[in-house]
């Protein structure tokens, strides 16, 4: 009788030591899709490559999957249990989601990870705002924008003289001289004051690579400032101001009005 009972028990044992390794009878699967969603933007997109892992109480893996190209995913072979989430992606933030696996249940998770701020440095704790010049003598202005295709040099003098030179697939190839009038001069240093350059950081940056560019300066007698946005992830009043300098003093081909 006891010889019987032993035996029972190590059936027991091996069968359900089959259904773990086969992830079978009693136990849960999760499947879903893990989204990208880039700052500033309220769409998001299938993010293929991201990391799933499913994390037990005390943070040990369980199990993890990587997303296929549309985002998706699954899992089975979860034993009854509360479990966590953690799906990572470079240059996203971190997404997490706890859930109760319950047996023989299946449950679907939509995760939409959002990207990374962008990083940024030598930021002014108190701007220094120089007074407004009487004089437009001494303005310099230079902006360039880069890309994947191309890239341009636009350099505004305070008396109205623009240079530019556009590199290939720019809206203009080689240089260029002509002049704009005193009032645009005047409209775009308002474009300065009035978007709060000045108290920008002189650094944004992104990990992507290969994105595009802008470096903008201003001269204003002794005080200079500069900014560098790789990967135009800085303000949204950086990108104002550069369109502004785009349509005033860009050349013809772009429409300058």
């Amino acid at each position: 009788m006891r010889r019987a009972k032993i035996l029972s028990l190590l059936c027991l044992c091996a069968a359900l030591s089959s259904a773990r390794a086969n992830g079978q009878a009693g136990t849960a699967t999760i499947r879903g899709q893990v989204l990208g969603q880039f700052l500033g933007s309220h769409s998001s997109f299938p993010l293929g490559g991201a990391v799933v892992r499913v994390l037990d109480l005390k943070g040990d893996s369980v199990k993890a999957v990587y997303t296929d190209r549309n985002g998706r995913f699954e899992m089975s072979g979860l034993f009854p249990s509360a479990y966590l989430v953690k799906i990572t992606k470079l240059n996203f933030v971190d997404g997490r989601r706890s859930f109760i696996a319950r047996a023989s249940k299946s449950m679907s998770l939509r995760v939409i990870l959002r990207e990374v701020p962008p990083a940024q440095s030598d930021c002014p704790a108190k701007p220094l705002v120089p007074a407004f010049p009487a004089d437009m003598g001494s303005l310099q202005i230079t902006f360039e924008r880069s890309t994947g295709m191309g890239a341009y040099t636009i350099h505004i003098s305070g008396d109205g003289n623009v240079k530019y030179v556009g590199s290939h697939n720019a809206p203009h190839v080689g240089p260029l001289s002509y002049t704009i009038p005193p009032s645009d001069v005047r409209r775009l240093l308002d474009g300065f004051y009035k978007n709060g350059f000045f108290s920008l950081c002189k650094e944004y940056w992104t990990n992507w690579t290969d994105t595009p560019g802008t470096h903008t300066s201003i001269v204003i007698g002794p005080t200079e400032w500069v900014v560098d946005d790789d990967g135009e992830v800085g303000p949204k009043r950086l990108k104002v101001l550069n369109s502004l300098i785009d349509k005033i003093a860009g050349p013809p081909q772009m429409s300058r009005k």
